[in-house]
């Protein structure tokens, strides 16, 4: 008897992913909620704030871990992964330990109470941040990816079951700032996922370090791109009241990113069998599927969110939020825009072409300081939702140059463990 047809068991297996991602998104919000209503906004800060700084981890430390492990298992097997884990544990736990000095530093004006609790939470939030990305990435390795797709809604499951016993209890901001650190323990129960057989001799492990250290750093300017939109346009002096809403409208419609990263553990496997089979053609294929997909996607989000973005958006968070439906239409389109990306980040790190994924972003990031100056005669949040647009586009056409690069001479993946099969990481 044979199994499932490859394509019958990729869209099972993305399909899994999808409803761990959905499931995981729903009860952030839920724990979120909670932490919310069950405290009071003001008694509630200091979990916002490591909320916040969890939100940054996992896109800094988390997503390039998991990817990392995906590419290098299916390239070279699961001891080299072994081989680089102590140093890169090192590395995270240096990490951790200067972010809990610095927040210490800054503790009552940051968190709104002094002392080391919270500080050592981000700390902790910092190592689990880390975990998560080795147990998802394992697994993905691994092709499990229904226990990947349970790992995904596990943790925050978990959290909004804590969160519920801690609330009821009369527990405050700490508990719920341990309950939020807590979460990241449940992939304890897939050992499948951490374990990577033994370790050998590592002979290049400051190469993996160094591939890993560039997709972060790219992953981390792309994050900066993508939510960073707010945060520029109060430094700015914009209203209050447009901040909010142009936070609101970037959460709306980021929502099809959102579930794109759960899926993303299925494609950078594949991506890298092709790279180490040799599979110009269908490299070159999945890029022309993604530039044709994102202009169609981006096009149609963009007249949606002009006719009907006001609305929806209002409709989910509240009248005060309603943005004009310019901006409704730019920030609907370039959040399309930014599912491309991350489909092009995916092909550079099949490639191991970490490098050239940071540069990429960092030429967004200069695109989006020129757009900002040169649009001043603009409204403040129209100026920024230009900006953000700009960012998005130039990623995207950056990434698609590099990536056809990568693609046309892709080669068998044999070199020693630790190495980069396509060369240095830029």
């Amino acid at each position: 008897m044979t199994g499932p047809h490859p394509s019958a068991r990729a869209a099972r297996d993305s399909a899994g992913l999808l409803a761990g991602t959905l499931v995981n998104g729903l009860f952030a919000y839920v724990f979120f909620a909670m932490a919310t209503r069950g405290l009071g906004a003001a008694e509630a800060a200091p979990v916002a704030v490591l909320w916040t700084y969890w939100g940054v981890a996992t896109a800094v430390i988390t997503f390039p871990v998991q990817h990392w492990i995906i590419r290098t298992m299916r390239a070279s097997g699961a001891a080299t992964v072994g081989e680089s884990l102590p140093r890169m544990v090192r590395s995270v736990a240096a990490f951790a330990v200067a972010g809990v000095a610095v927040t210490w530093l800054v503790d009552e004006q940051l968190f709104g109470v002094a002392g080391p609790v919270f500080p050592a939470l981000v700390g902790l939030v910092t190592l689990g941040s880390f975990f998560t990305g080795v147990v998802r990435g394992g697994l993905a390795g691994r092709e499990r990816f229904t226990a990947t797709a349970l790992a995904l809604a596990a943790d925050n499951v978990v959290r909004v079951v804590l969160a519920a016993a801690v609330l009821a209890l009369g527990g405050g901001a700490t508990g719920l700032g341990v309950v939020l650190v807590a979460g990241a323990l449940i992939g304890l129960a897939w050992p499948q996922g951490y374990r990577f057989g033994p370790r050998n001799d590592a002979e290049h492990p400051v190469s993996s370090l160094a591939f890993l250290g560039a997709i972060a750093a790219g992953s981390l300017l792309g994050q900066l791109v993508l939510i960073g939109g707010p945060a520029v346009l109060a430094l700015m002096g914009g209203a209050p009241r447009d901040v909010t809403m142009l936070f609101a409208t970037l959460a709306f419609f980021r929502a099809p990113y959102l579930l794109a990263v759960g899926v993303a553990n299925r494609v950078t496997g594949t991506l890298t069998d092709w790279m180490s089979s040799g599979g110009v053609r269908q490299l070159h294929r999945f890029q022309v599927v993604v530039v044709v997909l994102t202009a169609a996607g981006a096009a149609a989000a963009a007249a949606l969110g002009f006719a009907a973005g006001p609305r929806m958006v209002g409709l989910v968070f509240g009248a005060d939020t309603v943005p004009p439906a310019g901006v409704a239409a730019l920030v609907a389109g370039g959040s399309v825009v930014a599912v491309g990306n991350l489909a092009m980040s995916l092909l550079l790190i099949a490639q191991g072409r970490g490098g050239r994924l940071t540069r990429a972003w960092v030429v967004s990031v200069l695109a989006v300081a020129v757009v900002l100056p040169a649009t001043r005669g603009m409204a403040p949040v129209a100026s920024v939702t230009w900006a953000f647009v700009a960012g998005q586009i130039v990623a995207f056409l950056a990434l698609q140059i590099d990536g056809w690069r990568g693609s046309r001479d892709p080669r068998p993946m044999t070199q020693p463990p630790g190495t980069l099969p396509l060369g240095s990481p830029s």
